[in-house]
């Protein structure tokens, strides 16, 4: 069976290369021997015939190339099969509104008035905190209109002619604040190379990216570069372009977790008195913290640094270079990317020339001072 080729994408880095499977959405990293089967894998090279190259040209015995080649070809075969699934999207007509919805609050985003409708106390809980600084009282006709409610088992987000499904409202959550960045800056799914879990913040040039896992210091760490002057990006959801690769600011409040209300307070009084939030499912105590458009809020700039962060307390503070190749499984694993090949190969171009950091520290002094040196102004 003969592998087309335009379903993989590769790049070399170094002494490794980087292959996308189209099929799965996937990404792999090869090395010699792996490289040289994967070129006869995709040349349609029978595996017997393959395992022979690779025990002359490697000096392996047949045994062993037999029991490579076969694990190989088994992960290939794997990857370049069909079960990459992109969130699947409905016929609004088959999915009735509620009669009445529990609550419906209009926003100012990007100079337009978003309605939202929440069918429950408890999807305006999760969605409505985000938002709240944002909530307009005039009585004009909406630009947009979004409704959220539940169907069974299902949260459901509609859309004009459209419904998406999810089985946590968290998730439709996710996908509400993607669907709402198409609407207020006129882009399609089509548009995006990756929606990066991390918060990020700017100066007037470029932005930077803090990225990791929750609970990080990602929030934190961007509130404090705030107050010493940079502008909010994004908080937990940074949704990056295809065409210039620029990070899109998105409006939603920093979440500001109960860990970090006595690092924040001297800086953010108005958190003193905000209020806080439980979260059952997540188990998570939180206040809101949000950033005023201040006339430009919505433009758009480059990112050429990226940081994977995190907060230890054993850790007074330390940082490295990360090597693209680990930069890449790092970010892949706090990052939803297009399974375009175009955008694939646009990746591949441009994460290799992004800066990636590894930051870990436990004094937030330095670590705001190291951040402001990426900027340039440390």
């Amino acid at each position: 069976m003969r592998f087309r080729r335009e379903y993989h994408i590769t790049k070399k880095i170094g002494n490794s290369h980087i292959v996308w499977f189209l099929a799965s959405n996937s990404w792999i990293q090869l090395e010699e021997p792996a490289w040289f089967a994967y070129q006869n894998f995709v040349s349609g090279v029978e595996n017997s015939r393959i395992s022979e190259k690779i025990s002359k040209k490697y000096g392996l015995s047949i045994a062993e190339s037999n029991s490579f080649v076969k694990e190989i070809i088994k992960d290939f075969r794997k990857l370049s099969s069909h079960t990459y699934q992109p969130p699947e999207c409905f016929p609004a007509k088959d999915y009735k509104s509620p009669s009445s919805f529990y609550a419906c609050r209009s926003y100012l985003i990007n100079k337009k008035i978003v309605e939202i409708s929440y069918s429950s106390a408890r999807l305006e809980h999760i969605i409505h905190v985000s938002f709240a600084h944002l909530e307009s009282k005039k009585t004009i006709k909406p630009h947009f209109r979004l409704e959220t409610f539940s169907a069974g088992y299902n949260f459901l987000l509609k859309i004009g002619d459209k419904v998406w499904k999810e089985s946590d409202p968290n998730f439709l959550k996710r996908k509400l604040f993607i669907e709402l960045t198409n609407l207020i800056y006129r882009k399609t799914e089509n548009d995006w190379l990756s929606y990066i879990h991390g918060s990020a913040v700017c100066n007037e040039k470029e932005s930077v990216i803090l990225t990791t896992a929750c609970g990080s210091g990602k929030s934190t760490l961007a509130a404090l570069l705030c107050n010493e002057g940079f502008k909010f990006v994004s908080d937990d959801y940074v949704p990056i372009d295809a065409r210039y690769c620029k990070a899109f600011p998105f409006p939603a409040a920093l979440s500001v977790k109960d860990g970090a209300f006595p690092v924040l307070f001297p800086h953010y009084e108005q958190l003193k008195d905000a209020p806080v939030y439980h979260f059952k499912g997540t188990n998570k105590t939180v206040k809101y913290l949000p950033f005023p458009d201040s006339g430009d809020f919505y433009k758009a700039l480059p990112a050429r640094k990226l940081v994977f962060v995190q907060y230890n307390s054993e850790q007074p503070f330390s940082f490295r270079k990360v090597p693209t190749l680990e930069a890449i499984k790092r970010f892949n694993e706090e990052a939803w990317l297009s399974a375009r090949p175009e955008h694939a190969r646009k990746f591949l171009k441009w994460f290799p020339g992004l800066e990636c950091w590894e930051l870990e520290y436990s004094d937030n002094d330095r670590a705001v001072e190291w951040v402001k040196g990426l900027f340039g102004e440390g």
